[in-house]
């Protein structure tokens, strides 16, 4: 990814990360579709996945059950975390935004996977924690992605 951003003046650069960007809103967008749809986003349905309810006979998960989907969910979010920010680190905000910004999004990945135990072993609270994660982190994904977009087509790319 360096090199595409590095040669910029070649012709199929806008092109591939216009269709990288595009690819990232969409995974995004169907990330937190999935996690709506498989009842695992809202604090209320995520008590319930992770720690069932005897009443209405819904089994907890188990936890190699909750360490597969993780294992997945977490690989996933770091590719996109990683070539997000192989673009982010060459446009033309200061260092210490960058590193700020950096830091931001990797405290909301840790909050998302310690949430995860959390809820399962500790305190209902943790699914609070877990919906502001996960929903941040959608929300911090598709700013990053569309700044990188903004900075690409103006031009603001060291």
């Amino acid at each position: 990814m360096r090199f595409v951003v590095q040669h910029k003046k070649a012709s199929y650069i806008n092109f591939l990360i216009i269709m990288y960007s595009i690819g990232a809103y969409f995974f995004i967008f169907s990330f937190t579709l999935y996690k709506y749809l498989s009842k695992e986003l809202f604090p209320k349905d995520i008590l319930l996945s992770l720690k069932g309810n005897p009443e209405e006979f819904l089994e907890p998960k188990s936890l190699l059950s909750i360490m597969e989907s993780l294992h997945i969910e977490l690989f996933l979010l770091l590719i996109l975390y990683i070539t997000l920010f192989s673009i982010f680190i060459r446009t033309i905000f200061s260092e210490t935004f960058k590193i700020n910004t950096l830091f931001f999004g990797a405290v909301l990945i840790l909050f998302y996977v310690l949430s995860i135990f959390g809820t399962k072993y500790l305190s209902d609270y943790f699914s609070n924690i877990y919906f502001i994660s996960l929903i941040g982190f959608s929300v911090y994904s598709f700013a990053v992605n569309t700044i990188n977009i903004y900075c690409f087509l103006m031009g603001k790319v060291k």
